[in-house]
């Protein structure tokens, strides 16, 4: 039986023996016995296998990582984004790592898109357990990616002042139009008066950048802009 009063302890216990302590150690952590630490291991796994076999894939699915401790390492976040929520979290970031797991999706062939970022390692995992879906590139990704090729170049064009972010005028620059202050537009002004051709820049990054960051679109509208 399934107890919810004893749910986030079987949760501890399998995180702990997966870690590798002892089922002693455990036991003697919980005020339990070593009969019942291996119990609700097994509980959990039945529970976790029960969970990955009854389950679908989303139709489009959004893959990113994080780290997730110093010790532990990277872990990879899948998200139902037709539904806007966290579909699972799998320890690791390659198609190694999260091979048991790929493996044990229902309807992979099914996936008709997959959001992420321009890591090529992605796009191979993508391309490996997904073939059927399209690939979209994160916005997120897209307009940090924009955003730091238009610094570069801004710096390539006008070395003296922003190469060594005097008085933070590259801050400005990449800065939201709508959150700009009103001398700090003042002061983009008065920049732009002796370097148009930044200016230029400037238009057409923060042009693009409201593009990529209208939410209303659908996510089939995606690849139009991503590409």
């Amino acid at each position: 039986m399934w107890s919810r009063t004893t749910e986030l302890l079987k949760r501890n216990i399998f995180q702990a023996y997966n870690k590798g302590v002892s089922c002693k150690d455990i036991a003697n952590e919980h005020r339990i016995g070593v009969a019942s630490v291996e119990r609700y291991y097994h509980q959990m796994m039945q529970h976790k296998s029960s969970h990955w076999a009854n389950r679908t894939c989303p139709r489009i699915l959004g893959i990113d990582e994080h780290r997730f401790t110093r010790r532990q390492g990277f872990a990879t976040t899948f998200c139902d984004l037709a539904r806007r929520r966290v579909f699972d979290v799998v320890k690791g970031r390659s198609a190694a790592d999260m091979r048991d797991f790929l493996q044990s999706l229902q309807g992979r062939h099914k996936v008709k898109m997959v959001c992420i970022d321009m890591n090529s390692a992605y796009r191979r995992l993508v391309r490996e357990w997904f073939p059927n879906a399209r690939i979209v590139a994160d916005r997120f990704h897209v307009i940090r990616l924009v955003n730091q090729h238009f610094s570069e170049l801004c710096k390539a064009i006008d070395e003296k002042q922003l190469a060594y972010g005097r008085g933070g005028m590259m801050r400005l620059l990449l800065t939201l139009r709508d959150r700009l202050t009103d001398s700090q537009k003042e002061r983009l002004r008065t920049y732009f008066a002796d370097r148009p051709d930044i200016e230029s820049l400037y238009e057409f990054l923060h042009d693009t950048a409201d593009l990529l960051r209208v939410r209303g679109a659908k996510c089939r509208f995606v690849p139009q802009v991503c590409g």
